[in-house]
């Protein structure tokens, strides 16, 4: 499940550099993306014996979560609105890494060394994918850093909750952190103004958001965030073959050896 989620997320990539060449902010992008889900799930927030307190602090740390998650994205978001998305994608990968240091930095977990070599090859790969020369933002790698950590987060706190408690906590702690920078930049301006328009992000946001974000929240905590980390490296491959097929982005030898380590590193992680 978490593979068929990352392959889902992988189309985000997409749909948000459609929507940012259209004029819509990349905060709003990612507003929408979490608010969604949100809004949702919304009833499932209070279901359940909140007098535990085990639930009362797996639910703060799901929307710290969810803030942690949403500024990874929109870091993505604008990344992906002013460079190559392959380029982008492969920073992004390099998130197996980040989710390491935050199990050992943040919760004191050494991973074992199978998991440590899955996550050293999918940033090796990230690292001959990305090549020599790319020009991407240095925000962007406030992706992978937000995505790793947020994975350390949802394996290792909020194992209390049911999936979809998970998510539900996890989105509004998104929307709830990213409300005011969106008002702030005045990013609500930048809604579609076609019917057309606001129907295709708001159906992004259920097959590039809600589906993919209830399979990992499903998933993730029964495996383990070292191996959903690695597991997850798959967007990579996704997003270069869809960058190339619906954004016509050329992939170079770098690309194509990059995913091909990556591969394996799925495999052994």
């Amino acid at each position: 499940m978490v593979v068929v989620s990352a392959v889902l997320t992988a189309s985000a990539a997409l749909s948000s550099r459609r929507l940012t060449d259209a004029g819509v902010a990349p905060e709003l992008v990612a507003w929408v993306r979490y608010a969604v889900p949100a809004v949702c799930l919304s009833g499932l927030m209070w279901r359940g014996d909140w007098r535990s307190r085990d639930r009362r602090r797996a639910c703060v740390w799901g929307l710290a979560c969810g803030v942690i998650s949403a500024t990874g994205w929109t870091a993505f978001a604008r990344a992906v609105a002013v460079a190559a998305v392959p380029d982008v994608a492969v920073v992004y990968a390099s998130f197996p890494l980040f989710t390491l240091l935050a199990l050992r930095l943040v919760f004191g977990i050494r991973p074992t060394v199978r998991q440590t070599a899955g996550a050293a090859l999918a940033t090796t790969g990230a690292a001959v994918a990305l090549g020599v020369g790319a020009d991407v933002p240095a925000f962007a790698w406030l992706a992978p850093a937000g995505f790793g950590c947020s994975i350390a987060i949802l394996t290792e706190r909020l194992g209390v909750l049911a999936p979809m408690e998970r998510l539900a906590v996890v989105a509004a702690g998104a929307a709830g952190g990213l409300g005011p920078v969106v008002l702030a930049a005045d990013a609500v301006a930048t809604l579609p103004s076609t019917g057309a328009g606001a129907l295709f992000l708001v159906s992004v946001c259920v097959w590039a958001a809600l589906l993919p974000m209830a399979l990992y929240s499903a998933a993730a905590p029964s495996i383990g965030a070292a191996a959903s980390s690695v597991a997850g490296a798959v967007e990579l491959p996704a997003m270069l073959v869809l960058a190339s097929l619906f954004l016509a982005a050329p992939l170079t030898g770098a690309n194509l050896a990059g995913t091909a380590i990556i591969v394996v590193a799925v495999v052994v992680g």
